[in-house]
């Protein structure tokens, strides 16, 4: 029982995954990050093809960031999201 009992991850790293499979269990945030694995945008653009109030992209897009799934990098009046690497590692195909 010792050796199953140190093969399960830490508390932390059950954590982490659990964010990021929450993060991934929803259908708008999987269309963000399929989006997102083409190129780089703003939300603006993410409102195009997914056409939802402000409000909603941006508590999606704060799940995903909070997973460590996307970041933002302000660019002007813009803040353009993009994957990370693990973000790049869930993109749905």
């Amino acid at each position: 029982m010792e050796a199953i009992s140190r093969s399960i991850p830490e508390d932390n790293e059950i954590g982490v995954q659990s964010k990021i499979y929450n993060a991934l269990s929803d259908p708008i945030r999987l269309k963000i990050i399929a989006l997102l694995a083409k190129q780089p945008l703003c939300v603006c653009l993410m409102k195009e093809v997914i056409p939802i109030p402000d409000s909603k992209i941006s508590y999606h897009i704060s799940i995903l960031k909070e997973a460590g799934l996307i970041v933002g990098k302000q660019e002007g009046n813009w803040i353009i999201y993009s994957l990370t690497p693990s973000g790049r590692r869930f993109k749905p195909k």
